[in-house]
């Protein structure tokens, strides 16, 4: 028998899903071109925030986008578990930054006090923007709000599962979604196993 899936790979591996992959999907009546003016407004500085998996880096990774194609110069600094510092490469000199820069810093949270206070000092002494990614209010101006809306995961779903055989009913993700705490990082690992048990079965 013919194997119905197209054979360039699973479509939820890292690399169709890590951010920037894919553009972020907003709600109705937000977009990339509002959050954009909304920064223009107030200094290029603001905070994306929302649970574990809900979209955050990618929404960041589609901001980042629209800002280069603004003219904007952006530094983006990419926080893993733990760390409590940016990395010396990620700090000025070694990138200088000017009033048309925007550092962008997914998992602000994770910084420690005295390294939040530090950058923003950087930042505000260079003229430049800070947009953060954080689970709770850091203290900057809101930007947007990510949740984990079964909707827009299921666009998301349809998406990626387009061209193959392999269908997700809405039902479906909303148990994943309750099973994985929310997280919808995990929920596309899950989708990930269930397509190559398809596919090799």
């Amino acid at each position: 028998m013919k194997n119905e899936f197209p054979t360039d790979g699973n479509p939820f591996s890292t690399r169709h899903v890590r951010p920037g992959a894919i553009d972020y999907l907003f709600p109705p009546g937000s977009g990339a071109d509002l959050l954009l003016r909304q920064l223009a407004d107030g200094d290029w500085t603001g905070q994306i925030v929302g649970p574990h998996g809900s979209g955050k880096s990618t929404l960041l990774a589609s901001l980042r986008a629209a800002m280069d194609a603004a003219g904007r110069q952006t530094h983006l600094v990419v926080l893993h578990d733990g760390a409590r510092r940016i990395p010396p490469a990620d700090w000025p000199p070694a990138a200088p930054w000017d009033e048309n820069s925007v550092v962008l810093v997914d998992g602000y949270e994770q910084l420690s006090r005295f390294n939040r206070a530090s950058l923003r000092r950087a930042c505000r002494g260079a003229e430049s923007g800070l947009v953060v990614t954080c689970h709770e209010s850091v203290g900057l101006p809101e930007l947007f709000r990510t949740s984990n809306n079964v909707q827009i995961i299921a666009r998301i779903v349809r998406q990626l599962l387009a061209g193959h055989s392999m269908q997700v009913d809405d039902l479906a993700l909303q148990q994943m979604l309750a099973k994985h705490g929310q997280d919808v990082r995990e929920l596309l690992f899950e989708l990930y196993d269930q397509f190559e048990r398809q596919r090799s079965g």
